[in-house]
């Protein structure tokens, strides 16, 4: 089976035992713990079995799991047998109903072609064949053992196969597991020791995924205790049986990271925002329902609701127009079912918020709103840890002109010293950013908007929500003349800090001070403003900035003009092994055509070429040919015309026969086309784009001195650089040893994190040396980065 029976390891250990006392290295931390939970409000409610104590461990998963209805308990339903072993007939059974809550639609029962469950019970083997038909379990060979007891590490593998069909987490084709883009380590930098010892691959990256999502924390201590290794310092016990009790815990916290949530509305707190859920009697996710949320300071909750209905003293937490009233102006689920207020200042004390919701004009009473149309939650006051020095500017424009009545989201992010993303403002780690952006509308496309005169101008005030982020919109005025086509507008917007108090100086550029309180009686003219924090620098990533060094001001053009192709690009990969002796390596390539919308070009003529490609004599490795058609470059006529497809894209295939050497691929398209409508040549850089391949041979059992990394990535544990010119690939694994050039002695995980920002565009160049090398398992190279200039 898929699940073949481990090495057996007689280790006794709880499925979420807190370790005590072993000392943890700095990166053995759940990174990717889900911020919410699926056993809020009713689901909380007491299980009521006789033989699960309110005291137990796993009393409040186990309340959980009856309440989704994932079991119905065992013998009469008046017990739930917590100590007992789950078989995997029972597991297939909870894990397609947890998977239901979850939002997966597993399908009808196939035949999954296991030849021993015939005569399992019917739920057991229908839900066996459907959770190997949808990718959930593997399916194996034609054994599935149902009578077996399920192993922990077979649990791993179910529930991170669950968390991938429910698009929580993604199970890439090679095996590996990304957690998320959230700011950090995609995928799991920690991984338990007897996991990787005594399990198969596809295992021990289910327990480490479970590990960084908060689904599980191991059990025993490990023999051996490393501070400056990436192992845990827990075992995990793949080989132990997983019982009922550590199944429900097992669930739930897999369940905590899809959209399962109970019925009616839930709420939970968010860093300083409230969490609002809306879902039906079958758990699915109620869109765009008006939700309602105010609250009051703990400590003046007796003062929140007067007979039923809110008091003076509530505060609104959704901007709606009335406090305790649904209104037009109240927030609206989106797809998800989940919508979050904006952030709410929370004292020292907490707070007491309640969401609802109902139709616009009703009123808050407790005795009109339905129980289950209604949440209370209690907030504690959460403080970030950062403030911010920049606030980087990004757009939604995807290409480089906006169409005619769009509105084009322009979103500032606050960021550190470092580049990270951060939530603070720059005056108060827990207070938000504040800015005033100034939109002004030109009429046509004028060469010079300084010498022009608006048509339009509107401010707006916005502020970073509890993300780190803000957000405006950017529009044109109305298209003049609808049957017209060829007309446009211009529009700038400039962005500059908003701190409260300050006033602009007298270039106009920015804000240099601010306003202290003023005394009554004050003379006039005597007060001397103080300086202000210097604001986030607002950046939108070029090179010009304005005269208090923020560089916040850009153009968008809208226009009504027809599409018309604007660029081409190619996507291919930065490198390729190359393959053994007689075989030939494969690389592919796509090449995209968009107009000046960023949109698809259906049917552009393209070709791509190889410098190595065939009527190279002396380099021909490529299978593509090396000189393009007579109709899109100077050349022999032998390259193959193809037409985009509906996506504005081609994909290439081609194959490699040479050892180790760098390939410029080139992609060309006739239909970019100058003004007068005559085809560009290669002198105009937007019919043509190249990319580089680096071929690499494998490097040897040799050392090298400081070389420069070329390509690389970290998921396939692997760095390219130059060695004599051709490219070299050193593979690396969790034996070896690491260091930087700059700290020393480094983990994996800090090795890793310095060659993926290194990798990133742009990024200054870094070299890395080697000793020792091999590239099989369980043998120790030595590799050190020098990421300095």
């Amino acid at each position: 089976s898929g699940w073949a029976v481990l090495a057996a390891g007689a280790m006794v250990a709880s499925l979420l035992a807190v370790v005590a006392s072993p000392a943890v290295a700095d990166e053995e931390k759940a990174d990717h713990k889900a911020a919410t939970s699926a056993c809020v409000g009713p689901a909380e409610e007491a299980h009521g079995f006789s033989d699960v104590s309110d005291m137990s461990e796993f009393s409040d998963a186990i309340s959980c799991v009856k309440y989704y209805k994932i079991t119905t308990g065992s013998g009469d339903g008046s017990t739930f047998s917590p100590d007992d072993e789950v078989t995997r007939d029972e597991m297939a059974v909870f894990l397609a109903r947890a998977a239901g809550v979850a939002g997966v639609d597993l399908g009808e029962a196939m035949d999954a072609g296991f030849g021993d469950i015939a005569d399992t019970w019917d739920d057991a083997r229908h839900a066996i064949n459907r959770l190997a038909e949808k990718g959930i379990i593997p399916k194996g060979d034609d054994s599935y053992r149902p009578r077996d007891n399920m192993t922990r590490a077979e649990m791993a593998v179910a529930l991170v196969g669950l968390l991938d069909a429910a698009g929580a987490i993604d199970i890439r084709k090679d095996g590996t597991i990304d957690l998320g883009d959230d700011g950090r380590e995609d995928d799991a930098d920690d991984y338990f020791a007897d996991a990787r010892a005594l399990s198969p691959q596809a295992a021990d990256r289910a327990s480490a995924a479970l590990y960084e999502l908060g689904v599980t924390n191991g059990g025993a201590p490990a023999a051996v205790v490393d501070d400056s290794k990436t192992p845990l310092d827990v075992n995990f016990d793949p080989n132990g049986d997983v019982t009922r009790g550590e199944m429900a815990a097992f669930i739930t916290r897999a369940l905590a990271h899809t959209s399962a949530r109970p019925a009616g509305v839930t709420a939970q707190q968010v860093g300083n925002t409230v969490l609002v859920s809306v879902r039906g009697e079958d758990f699915a996710p109620e869109i765009n329902a008006y939700v309602d949320v105010f609250w009051i300071e703990a400590a003046d909750e007796d003062d929140a609701l007067d007979d039923g209905a809110c008091g003076p003293r509530v505060q609104d937490a959704t901007d709606g127009k009335y406090v305790c009233e649904i209104d037009g102006d109240d927030l609206l689920t989106t797809g998800g079912g989940d919508i979050a207020t904006k952030a709410i200042p929370v004292p020292e004390g907490g707070a007491v918020a309640w969401a609802w919701t109902g139709d616009i004009g009703d009123e808050f009473d407790t005795d009109e709103v339905d129980e289950g149309d209604v949440s209370r939650v209690e907030l504690e006051k959460m403080v970030d840890a950062e403030t911010s020095t920049t606030a980087h500017i990004s757009t939604d424009l995807e290409g480089s002109t906006a169409k005619m009545g769009s509105s084009v989201t322009v979103t500032l992010q606050l960021q550190n010293d470092d580049g990270d993303d951060v939530t603070g403002g720059a005056e108060e780690a827990d207070e938000p950013a504040k800015w005033i952006a100034t939109i002004r509308a030109f009429s046509g496309t004028p060469a010079d908007v300084s010498d022009a005169s608006p048509v339009r101008v509107r401010t707006v005030r916005f502020e970073s929500d509890p993300d780190g982020k803000g957000t405006f919109m950017v529009d044109a005025p109305p298209d003049p003349d609808p049957d017209t086509r060829g007309q446009s507008w211009t529009v700038q917007y400039t962005v500059t800090a908003d701190p409260s108090g300050c006033t602009a100086n007298d270039a106009g550029n920015g804000w240099s001070s601010c306003s202290a309180p003023v005394a009554a009686d004050t003379p006039a003219g005597t007060l001397d403003p103080p300086a202000i924090t210097s604001p986030p620098t607002i950046s939108d990533g070029d090179a010009t900035t304005n005269a208090d060094g923020q560089d916040s001001t850009d153009l968008i053009v809208f226009s009504d003009a027809r599409a018309a192709a604007e660029e081409i690009e190619i996507d291919t990969s930065s490198y390729v092994v190359v393959a053994r002796a007689g075989r030939n390596a494969v690389n592919r390539a796509t090449v995209k055509v968009t107009d000046q919308y960023g949109d698809p070009v259906i049917g552009a003529k393209i070709t791509l070429t190889s410098d190595r490609g065939e009527g190279d004599a002396a380099n021909s490795e490529s299978s593509l040919t090396d000189t393009p058609t007579d109709s899109q470059a100077d050349g022999a006529d032998n390259g193959r015309v193809l037409l985009t497809e509906s996506d504005g894209t081609y994909p290439f295939s081609y194959t490699w026969s040479g050892d180790g050497a760098i390939e410029t691929l080139t992609a060309r398209t006739t239909a970019i086309t100058a003004d007068d409508g005559t085809p560009l040549t290669e002198a105009n850089a937007d019919n043509i784009d190249t990319a580089t391949v680096y071929w690499a041979d494998e490097a040897d059992d040799s050392s090298d001195t400081a070389t420069a990394v070329v390509a690389g990535d970290v998921d396939a544990n692997q760095i390219v650089v130059l060695v004599a010119g051709a490219p070299v690939v050193l593979t690396y694994d969790d034996d070896d040893r690491f260091n930087l050039a700059d700290t020393g002695p480094a983990s994996m995980a800090a090795f890793e994190k310095a060659l993926a920002a290194a990798l990133e565009p742009d990024s200054a160049a870094v070299s890395v040396s080697w000793s020792n090398y091999r590239s099989g398992p369980r043998n120790t190279s030595v590799l050190t980065l020098d990421t300095s200039p």
